[in-house]
């Protein structure tokens, strides 16, 4: 079996922002390269329990593609970013099946059968006759509800009758103390962390007593995985519907318009967890003028990879404005936004690997915004005159590409993740 874990395949800055002047002489091109993987990824992230990173790493010019191999199939992995976080994941995911391998857990899942999950089914199929024991369990109930049945939700999120019954939040639980985002978009995770809550449901074994029973401890899984800062605990402990008005009480706060917000908290390419981070990102940068400009190119997303490089845009953006220079406001221009500085610097931020020189980059420089469309952009936002512009990336560029780029009147700051990093 073969699984595609795939972000963009297509880069949302440089496709705008290219060129800005006319003066272009640099033609020369260069094949996308092939890495080793292990110059870009950590060695205890190339291979563990289960799971192994193919030794080459393609790159088409902005992106690294890794593969995982696992028993359950390969996974193909488009980005260093999220190929490290899949490969916290596999160490989790191993942790979880030594889970389902103990006596404790092997007896619950006998039980799974009869348990709360099979009353589900009946309330499904006979509402009448089964809801009567629930029926006073008002409160945040009917919000869940309306969420899981009429709200978008993400396509990571639980379905209404598992809301109802709390597995939902019996399956954070368990996301967290194995480490893990509960609306992880790796399906192979995501089957096992269902799997293992269904029986730790129906069999009555908590989250914090099922990780005490996996033999070894899971000590070297939790310290592996990424997903353990503050705001992932904001995920773990709030239902999708309860942050969905987190969510949507913040972005009114920054003054985006009450539509567009909706249709963000309703996109269904992006996960609560997506979602959340992306709006606390922009929040950070509270003096920012017109931040539901990320907002609206935001709804552009077609996949959950495209949910994935914005949440990095967002959060590169965040970064730039706490660690380098604060910024007067955001500017949209065209599919894609930017910050305008003070003194007319526009910064934009391009979350890729390796960028080269290749045909198909050149050939979008001659597909993009000109000179005039960008300053029209920024006046009609009520930014100043653009005084030049600088492109972030996370990680390196070709030389021929910081040539082009510099012959279109750009600077790129290449491998400015640390810089960033919030």
């Amino acid at each position: 079996m073969r699984i595609r874990l795939s972000m963009a395949r297509r880069v949302f800055c440089l496709a705008v922002f290219l060129p800005w002047t006319g003066a272009a002489t640099a033609q020369d091109f260069e094949a996308p390269p092939v890495f080793e993987a292990s110059d870009w990824v950590p060695a205890d992230l190339m291979s563990g329990p289960g799971f192994e990173v193919a030794p080459q790493a393609p790159n088409d010019g902005w992106l690294n593609r890794y593969t995982i191999t696992t028993p359950d199939g390969s996974l193909e992995v488009d980005g260093t970013e999220m190929l490290e976080l899949r490969a916290h994941e596999m160490y989790a995911l191993h942790a979880l099946k030594q889970l389902e391998g103990t006596d404790e857990f092997l007896e619950a899942a006998e039980s799974a059968a009869t348990g709360p999950l099979d009353f589900a089914k009946n309330m499904v199929l006979s509402p009448v006759d089964t809801t009567g024991a629930v029926a006073s369990g008002v409160g945040s109930f009917f919000e869940n509800i309306g969420h899981s049945m009429f709200g978008g939700g993400s396509e990571d999120e639980e379905s209404v009758v598992k809301s109802i019954l709390g597995f939902d939040e019996i399956k954070r639980g368990y996301a967290k103390e194995f480490g893990v985002d509960p609306y992880a978009t790796n399906p192979i995770l995501q089957d096992e962390l269902n799997s293992v809550s269904r029986t730790g449901f129906a069999g009555g074994i908590g989250p914090r007593a099922a990780f005490s029973l996996v033999p070894g401890g899971v000590g070297v899984a939790v310290q592996a995985t990424s997903f353990s800062d503050s705001m992932s605990e904001l995920v773990y402990t709030n239902t999708p519907a309860a942050l969905k008005d987190l969510n949507r009480d913040k972005l009114a706060a920054m003054g985006v318009d009450s539509e567009t917000a909706g249709l963000f908290l309703e996109h269904p390419k992006y996960s609560p967890t997506r979602k959340t981070f992306i709006v606390d990102a922009l929040e950070q940068m509270s003096d920012v003028e017109n931040r539901g400009a990320l907002i609206e190119v935001a709804l552009l997303a077609e996949s959950a990879g495209d949910a994935f490089l914005w949440q990095q845009k967002a959060e590169m953006f965040a970064g730039y404005h706490a660690n380098v220079a604060p910024s007067g406001r955001m500017i949209r221009v065209a599919t894609d936004v930017a910050l305008l500085t003070p003194d007319g610097l526009l910064v934009a931020m391009v979350p890729t690997d390796h960028v080269a020189w290749t045909e198909r980059n050149e050939a979008l420089t001659t597909r993009t915004a000109s000179e005039q469309v960008i300053a029209d952009a920024v006046a009609a936002s009520g930014g100043a005159e653009v005084s030049g512009i600088e492109l972030w990336f996370l990680s390196s560029v070709s030389p021929l590409a910081e040539e082009n780029l510099k012959s279109r009147g750009m600077v790129s700051v290449a491998d400015a993740k640390d810089r960033l990093s919030m």
